[in-house]
């Protein structure tokens, strides 16, 4: 954050500053499972690997980590064309994975169910939910006119065109920021989009105090530079395009190719190897480890860790097995090139997962409120993208199977369980805080047990009081039955979630009434 901060101010950064931030947001991903499971998560990695290919000091004009910033330099037109292929990528599967998933968005009535059962809405989402059924339908048709047929004016050489779809798509993402709170997803899509216009239509749109200093960098990174370095460049783009267009294959063909269709893929990256010489194995082996790249053994390897089990056919590698030996470093979960998607799936009843502590004192179930998650009816919801509420969505994204979900599988939802039984303050912040009483046990002893239930929402309709629900609930189903710690401990320890099945305070732990995972 620090270091994002550092290059807002200094106007742009360097291909060391964002391969910098690059490394270190994927560090953060590789050990965040599932609350960095989200599709945007990919796409900012590669909308910073884009931004790394585009930045002033490029790949080669700026060898020493620690050289001159070139602020009039432009950005490589192999770059450029990178982040219109990002958007073209991430508005034609969203459009694909709709025609090819749920079949309302068919038969035009999507919206009629989108607006009240995605995952978080803002205030503004009931306005629109409420709108007329012959607009929504056609926001919907629009919405096919968008991601399915507009997006392919980005692949014209021809800068109109390339700009009507870009003024299309950035108007596109503010309306669905003004419908829902999708997270980062949409501010991060409109940066591509930005690629669509060139330097001179963009200064147009500035007013002339901010233009004229703009438009003087833009003169000075069209000085011609010498044969050299225009060379250099040259080589310099055609590695980019010879490696963003070998990643670019899979992704083709998820989206094109033989393989699309009923199987398309998501929100994924795809298997993309290379073949590493013997001599560089241990540095390759190294990089693996740190950045989680899988590595594929060679015979002479595989050889070898068979030996080492077998003890009475130990043996070193002979010399011409070592110069065999090579190592394929696998790149798919660097995230490089990605395809992407949402909601192929609609559904058309919301049902929310709700978490209850039984009070021993009221002899009463209190509900635990989240932040932004629906829950309490008279919680009205609130503005908070681009931040992301992340236990919030998983909550949400727990609750898809409507009413025959169950969070008896779910491993997290155990371990949520098992942190609520502790009243855990680290999972006590991530709930509402006041006015709202996000957990009803802080400030005492926590609950023996919790439960969780499944309950159907519906926006009420207006006009509404100050002390009207915001929304119309049913209960319709449970999602967790009552749990103990005594019932949970066996599974969490299992799992690795807790070091032991005692504790200093309960030596004579009896788990013979424990929760067992296949139930």
């Amino acid at each position: 954050g620090f270091l994002s901060f550092t290059i807002l101010l200094r106007g742009g950064a360097t291909f060391w500053e964002w391969m910098l931030i690059w490394v270190v947001y994927h560090s953060i991903n590789s050990i965040g499972q599932r609350f960095y499971g989200f599709g945007w998560e990919a796409q900012l990695l590669e909308t910073v690997f884009l931004a790394a290919l585009a930045s002033p000091a490029g790949i080669l004009d700026c060898w020493w980590p620690f050289g001159a910033f070139p602020t009039s330099a432009a950005p490589p037109l192999v770059a450029v064309w990178a982040f219109r292929w990002m958007v073209f990528r991430i508005m034609l599967g969203a459009g694909l994975i709709k025609l090819r998933g749920a079949s309302c968005w068919l038969d035009l009535t999507a919206m009629c169910h989108h607006l009240e059962t995605q995952p978080i809405p803002n205030p503004l989402t009931r306005f629109f939910h409420l709108q007329p059924r012959w607009l929504l339908l056609s926001l919907t048709a629009s919405n096919h006119v968008i991601e399915l047929w507009m997006v392919w004016l980005v692949l014209l050489p021809f800068s109109w065109a390339q700009a009507a779809f870009g003024a299309t798509h950035v108007l596109f993402q503010v309306s669905l920021i003004l419908t829902g709170n999708l997270s980062f997803l949409n501010w991060l899509t409109i940066v591509p989009g930005i690629y669509c216009f060139d330097d001179a239509m963009l200064v147009g749109l500035l007013p002339e105090f901010l233009a004229h200093p703009l438009a003087q960098r833009v003169l000075a990174a069209n000085v011609p530079a010498s044969a050299a370095v225009v060379w250099i460049g040259y080589f310099r783009s055609a590695v980019v395009f010879a490696f963003l267009a070998w990643l670019s294959v899979p992704v083709y063909y998820n989206l094109l190719g033989t393989r699309g269709g009923a199987r398309q893929r998501m929100n994924s990256s795809f298997s993309r190897a290379l073949a590493v010489p013997s001599d560089c194995r241990q540095l390759c082996r190294w990089v693996s480890s740190w950045c989680g790249c899988q590595g594929r053994t060679s015979r002479a390897e595989a050889s070898q860790n068979d030996e080492s089990d077998q003890a009475a056919k130990r043996r070193k590698l002979t010399t011409e097995d070592q110069d065999e030996a090579y190592l394929q470093l696998e790149l798919q979960s660097l995230r490089l090139l990605n395809t992407y998607g949402a909601f192929g799936s609609v559904t058309k009843e919301r049902v929310e997962i709700i978490f209850e502590g039984f009070d021993s004192e009221s002899k009463a179930w209190l509900p635990y409120v989240f932040k932004a998650a629906v829950d309490d009816p008279h919680k009205r919801p609130t503005w908070f993208s681009p931040y992301h509420y992340r236990l919030d969505w998983c909550r949400w994204i727990a609750s898809c199977r409507g009413r025959y979900a169950n969070g008896l599988q779910e491993q997290w939802i155990i371990s949520l369980v098992g942190k609520l039984l502790e009243g855990d303050e680290g999972v006590r912040k991530l709930l509402a805080r006041p006015p709202l009483r996000g957990d009803p046990f802080e400030g005492r002893a926590p609950p023996e047990v919790v439960r969780a239930r499944l309950f159907a929402y519906k926006f009420k309709t207006p006009p509404l009081r100050a002390e009207d629900p915001y929304w119309l609930r049913e209960h319709v189903g449970d999602y967790l039955p009552q749990l103990t710690w005594g019932m949970i401990a066996p599974s969490l320890f299992q799992w690795g979630f807790i070091p032991s099945l005692f504790d200093d305070a309960d030596d004579d732990y009896d788990s013979g009434t424990s929760y067992s995972p296949s139930q």
